[in-house]
């Protein structure tokens, strides 16, 4: 006898269903879209200190991870461009405050829940 096979929603549309909320609150709250270019180096230097410790925190389980593309993936570099390129000095990067309220992240699930969390924001930046 042949099983009936329902259709399986993907969990990410799941994942993005149930935080939808949180994404509209957090939209609301930050000036994604400015003109005024200190705000912006603001947002941008607030994104570098994030994303140095918690890209260095995920070096490791997500590098391992076959087919990541963990280099491909990082946002560090091009945040410091675009900082060099809003007139910030290397001394002034380095000089930035970092994050310290980081996510425990040991194993590969640890890694892929954090990378979806930063990749769902990678892709709501592109649809914007």
């Amino acid at each position: 006898m042949k099983t009936q096979q329902l259709p399986v929603q993907p969990v990410h549309s799941d994942l993005r269903a149930a935080t939808s909320h949180l994404h509209r609150r957090l939209d609301a709250r930050l000036p994604f879209f400015t003109t005024d270019i200190a705000v912006y180096r603001r947002i941008m230097q607030a994104y570098y200190g994030f994303y140095l410790p918690f890209e260095a925190l995920l070096a490791e389980p997500a590098s391992n991870i076959p087919g990541m593309g963990w280099a491909q993936r990082l946002k560090t570099p091009t945040l410091k461009q675009d900082l060099l390129a809003l007139g910030l000095t290397d001394a002034q990067i380095a000089a930035l405050p970092l994050c310290q309220n980081l996510p425990v992240v040991e194993t590969h699930a640890q890694a892929l829940g954090a990378l979806y969390v930063v990749e769902g924001a990678r892709s709501e930046e592109r649809r914007v």
